[in-house]
């Protein structure tokens, strides 16, 4: 609205708001737009008087006294529109919103409280960011530069509010009001900017609403309204969460005749005080919040002290009458000196999700003085931080690392507007001259004669909402970073003075790992027993079940794409995604890092929580859509600024090959940390990529010999015109003809077969392969086009990987509202039913425990005991079904595919040998399968220590589908009743063994088929014995050697599957009924048990039915698939 002149003067502000000016009073330039701030003043004012009566903090007094000093200084700007009077409206804003910065943050971290000179240090960043602003603000008269500033105030009190949401006890009802209030006020603020003209208009022609409504269409007004009470509801939420954790709870009392909320503390009278202090060694005050529920179990058997179980009738309680709290008492006797250096036991008292205020006492030598002891409550995020400590090889490390990706940020976004908008193009490429140069004179252009000066540079308004956008994410990094570096420095004095290691590169993760187990009393743990499983499964729980997910193929990453056919599209994008639904997000799954939601685990609720998380999905995926445009240009600079310089350096790179994500949840085992899958990868990278430069696609050699004929011929000519005259080199375009020719040349070698001859075989690259990556990604000889492709979903070209990256925001918003929603309560029954409750350790993938009762294969397990629990799961689950409408899930979907689960657990062992597993039969399976493996496999027979002979692979395999959990992929030598002991089961008929062996023999030659089969049962067997002959020799170190027992195991596991479908192949062939006796003599009979069960034998183990249910909920891709689907299900 063009300025109007009133009763205070021409309008002398830098911004005239959408309001018409003295239209209602000539008193009041924005009548609405000054009243509105009613909403602002009455608020704090109350807050303020209840903060000072009931003696809270100054600061929080300060909180709210700003919030009415905003208020003051809004009301006075928009009467009177004069500059003066908007900074008293402006300024106040920064300051308060660097007050609650404060609160936010000394709260979340009590070191900058604790410590003298960390809280200083603190003040004076804050203050001087205060004056930073207040004085550019002065100088330049600009107002997007305090509206710059006040969003990243606002960023940061976003951020750490959800960081208290997640990490400290809180009110979130108070905090999703308040945010949803303000916020909405903001887009109402944003829509009277954008549409002031329309809205004008609308109020001067408006034939719809009463004239009495016009104030309605204020929107600037209700952005007062909206955003006072919000800043107010969120002061409250800082209040009562820092009160939760000191000795004065907070309630929220509900006052109705100004609407709003009173903080009032909740006093609480101890009057057993004698017993408390019968001496100066037992004084106690409330100080630290109690852990988790999970942390403060008594180990099984334990009967709980009786005094800790009811409260104490002496304790006097001053609770509101609309809520009450629940309030801890205290024991009638002192504390044991063994229980005053660990977490006490209240847990079962209350539960503190639901009371969040309740505290424990410790010993007063006991207090929190150090900074990591601050972090020990959340033992998930503190085992995440000691190794995330460790990965990044210490804190200097750490700190450089995120200094530099901040400045990285920085740089990329400056030299973008730089390179847009300074630089005067026409005269760089000599179109016009530069100003001021003679036109007589010869022409050399220097850099100043090309740079456009900063005060001639004018941005559009979507660059500056751009730049707006991006500020907003550097601030957000900076955030991080500032979090991670007080977070990883309070690590750093846990490694010092706890582990005793004060640089993590001289140590091995087993190492610190052994140290973090011995110094459980230092962290006063409260587990029963901290082993090495309880630490991988806090480190890794959402690793495991992104591990199961994908084993499972229940995430929507199968596709069926034109002209391109079966795909496996899985991008950082869409798997961030994927972790913010599932696991990391407010609304996630998880309710907190070691407790899934309770509604999830309830058969009853299914139908809800898949609703429910269809929903997220789809706000999920239109926020997607929201960021598309900012998340697509700064992955598009990034790819510009990082890969142009490599294109003209080294144009092979986007020929190479590296692991896909893919590939790497994959070949990924349970348990298994970030750097052994590391490791395993990159040794197996140089044989994977010979196996891929190993097939030949001679169409494409053709044309690319073609290529480079014809771009070897014109750039030696180039060449040699440059070498003749060098001013060749200045005739427009011949470096881009240089550069695209070297180019052309360089990626056309990438299919032309390596001049050097492969003295490989196509079975000695798939064995050296599995070797390391130790899971095959298809059942197909390794020389087959469907192997090859099969092998290329999980190791990919760099090329393909950079446009999957490019291309993510555009397609996970499809992924996510299109078929992510429609397998909802399939993820929903997932965590369901795969979902173990440890007591010590929280919720944890039922694959991470390596339970073969449950989990392994049918071979692992009674045939007779497993088929009658299984008729009783199955009858039980029916009448459950028929009660809850809940899923009936078959045993059979209880295992993994490819052997996961015994692979891992091998793998697990030997990376931790100082691991002993919980049962009996775990460590039965692992000594008798890593002996068999470490056995010539050209040996007929394999001799026990007891002196029986073992059946070799040949003579004693089975049909194994290498997908199918209803057959084996083992040799039926465990029994896993509780207290058995390992049985092998002798072969009498050694006339029939050689006998079959040379059908097998026979058939082999026969079935040109079965002898490619053959192939890659030779690449096995060839590397097992180059690593047989290796395994003991001097050189080797510790790891390298058990990698070398891994190798071995790996290989035996896929030499078995292979075998298993020669066999099969061969039983097709012969038909008559001497081949089926034979097939039947050599076959796995299930697993053993004692006495006359020796030698008895059972039918082949194989699933002929479909277990999808008739309602069709469940897809087919949820159920394990056959040999034929080898890549999984597709869409």
């Amino acid at each position: 609205m063009a300025p109007i002149e009133g009763y205070w003067g021409h309008p002398t502000s830098t911004i005239d708001w959408c309001e018409e000016n003295y239209i209602t009073t000539k008193y009041i330039a924005e009548f609405w737009n000054t009243v509105s701030n009613l909403a602002m003043i009455i608020p704090s004012i109350t807050g303020f008087y209840y903060a000072y009566h009931n003696k809270l903090h100054i600061r929080f007094m300060l909180c709210f006294l700003s919030i009415a000093f905003v208020g003051f200084g809004s009301w006075n700007f928009h009467m009177t529109l004069l500059y003066e009077m908007q900074l008293f409206d402006e300024i106040p804003m920064i300051w308060g919103s660097l007050i609650l910065v404060y609160c936010l943050m000394i709260h979340y971290y009590p070191m900058l409280q604790e410590n003298f000179y960390k809280n200083l240090m603190l003040k004076t960043i804050l203050v001087t960011y205060g004056v930073l602003s207040l004085l550019t603000y002065l100088y330049l008269k600009t107002p997007i530069l305090f509206q710059i500033s006040y969003v990243i105030l606002v960023t940061y009190m976003l951020y750490f509010t959800i960081l208290l949401l997640k990490y400290r006890p809180c009110n979130k009802t108070v905090f999703y009001v308040g945010t949803i209030i303000y916020y909405f006020g903001a887009f109402l603020w944003m829509i009277d900017n954008f549409y002031c003209n329309q809205l004008q208009l609308f109020r001067q022609t408006n034939t719809i609403l009463p004239f009495i409504l016009n104030p309605l269409t204020q929107l600037h007004a209700w952005w007062h309204v909206f955003a006072g009470y919000g800043s107010y509801l969120h002061i409250l939420f800082c209040t009562h969460s820092t009160y939760l954790a000191t000795e004065k709870p907070l309630v929220f009392k509900f006052t109705w005749y100004v609407g709003l909320f009173e903080p009032m503390p909740n006093r609480i009278v101890i009057t057993n005080q004698s017993n408390l202090h019968q001496s100066n060694d037992h004084h106690y005050n409330y100080q630290q919040q109690i852990p988790p529920p999970h942390l403060n179990k008594l180990p099984a058997g334990r009967q709980r002290n009786s005094d800790l179980e009811q409260p104490s009738s002496e304790t006097d309680l001053n609770l509101d009458t609309n809520e009450t709290i629940n309030a801890i008492s205290t024991a009638k006797q002192p504390l044991t000196q063994q229980n005053q250096s660990t977490y006490q036991s209240f847990a079962d008292i209350a539960d503190p999700v639901q009371n969040p205020h309740l505290f424990i006492h410790v010993a007063s030598g006991q207090k929190i003085s150090r900074p990591w002891q601050a972090y020990i409550s959340d033992l998930d995020d503190f085992f995440e931080r000691i190794y995330y400590y460790y990965r990044k090889s210490g804190f200097i490390c750490i700190v450089v690392e995120n200094i530099l990706e901040l400045l990285e940020v920085l740089l990329v976004v400056l030299f973008t507007v730089f390179f847009l908008h300074c630089i005067d193009y026409q005269v760089l490429f000599k179109k016009k001259l530069p100003d001021g140069h003679p036109t007589d004179t010869p022409l050399k252009i220097t850099i100043s004669d090309v740079l456009i000066p900063w005060n001639q540079i004018r941005l559009s308004s979507l660059e500056v909402f751009f730049l707006l956008f991006s500020a907003g994410f550097w601030f957000c990094k900076l955030g991080v970073a500032v979090h991670t570096i007080l977070s990883n420095y309070a690590i750093r004095s846990f490694f010092i003075e706890a582990l005793q290691i004060h640089d993590p590169l001289l140590y091995s993760w087993q190492e610190v790992q052994l140290r973090l187990i011995n110094a459980q009393s230092q962290c006063l743990l409260r587990e029963t027993h901290l082993d090495e499983l309880a630490v991988h499964n806090r480190l890794l729980r959402r690793a495991n079940y992104m591990i199961a997910l994908i084993n499972k193929g229940v995430l929507p990453i199968y596709f069926r794409v034109p002209l391109l056919g079966e795909c496996i599209y899985l991008t950082s994008g869409l798997e961030f995604n994927f972790r913010i639904l599932l696991f990391r997000g407010v609304f996630s799954l998880f309710d907190k890092n070691w407790k899934l939601r309770d509604e999830i685990k309830s058969p009853s609720e299914r139908l809800e929580c898949a609703r429910r998380f269809s929903n997220r999905c789809l706000a999920v995926g239109l926020l997607n859509l929201l960021l598309l445009p900012m998340i697509f240009l700064w992955q598009s600079l990034y790819a510009f600024y990082t890969y142009v310089e490599a294109a003209k350096r080294e144009p092979t790179l986007f020929a190479l090959r590296t692991w896909s994500r893919y590939g790497r949840w994959f070949c990924r085992h349970f348990n298994e940390l970030d750097h052994e899958l590391d490791e395993r990868l990159n040794r197996a990278y140089r044989p994977a990529a010979r196996y891929m430069n190993s097939f030949r696609a001679p169409l494409l050699e053709i044309l690319a010999r073609f290529v480079q004929t014809i771009a070897a011929i014109l750039l030696s000519v180039l060449i040699a015109l440059t070498v003749y005259d060098e001013d060749v080199i200045t005739v427009e375009h011949v470096l881009l003809l240089f550069t695209g020719l070297g180019a052309a040349i360089a990626i056309s070698k990438a299919f032309l077969p390596d001049p050097e001859p492969n003295r490989w075989t196509f079975g000695e690259l798939d064995a050296a392969i599995l070797q390391h990556i130790h899971y095959r990604p298809h059942n197909h000889p390794p020389h087959t086009i469907q192997a090859r492709n099969a092998m290329g979903n999980i190791f990919v070209y760099k090329s393909t990987t950079i446009l999957e990256e490019l291309l993510s925001p555009l397609i996970v918003p499809y992924i996510l509202i299109r078929h992510l929603r429609s397998r909802s309560l399939e993820i929903i029954d997932f965590f369901r039913v795969y979902t173990l409750e440890l007591a010590d350790i929280g919720d944890v993938c039922t694959f991470s425990q390596f339970n073969f009762h449950q989990n392994g294969h049918r071979i692992f397990t009674n045939p007779e005991q497993q088929k009658n629990e299984h008729n009783q799961s199955v009858d039980q689950s029916m009448n459950t079904s028929r009660k809850n409408n809940a899923e009936v899930l078959p045993d059979d979907r209880n295992t993994t595919r490819n052997g996961k689960l015994e692979l891992s657990l091998i793998n697990f062992k030997l990376k931790n040998p100082k691991w002993q597993p919980p049962d009996l039969s775990q460590m039965q399976f692992i000594d008798l399968f890593t002996r068999q493996s470490c056995d010539d496999p050209g040996v007929p027979n394999l001799i026990i220590p007891d002196g029986r002979l073992q059946p070799t692979i040949a003579e004693s395999k089975s049909t194994i589908d290498l997908c199918s959990p209803t057959t084996s992929t083992y040799p039926a030598f465990i029994e896993t009743q509780p207290g058995s002991s390992s049985s092998i089961r002798p072969d009498n008929n050694k006339n029939q063994q050689r006998q079959s062996q040379m059908m097998t023999k026979t058939s082999q030659i026969g079935d040109s088929s079965t002898g490619m089969l053959e192939s890659s049962d030779f690449g096995f067997s060839k590397t097992r014995r180059r690593l047989l002959q290796l395994r003991y020799g001097n050189t080797f170190s510790e790891q390298e050697k058990r990698d070398n027992q891994m190798a071995l195991s790996s290989l035996y596991f896929h030499q078995m599957v292979s075998e298993s479908q020669s066999s099969r192949q061969q039983s097709q062939n012969f038909s008559s009924p001497q081949h089926q006796q034979l097939s039947q003599s050599t076959s796995f009979s299930g697993q053993l048990t004692q006495g006359s069960r020796n030698n008895e034998s059972m039918p082949l183990l194989r699933s002929d039915y479909d277990v999808r249910p008739a309602g069709g909920e469940y897809r087919n891709n949820f159920l394990e698939y056959d040999d034929d689907d080898d890549n999984g299900p597709y869409n």
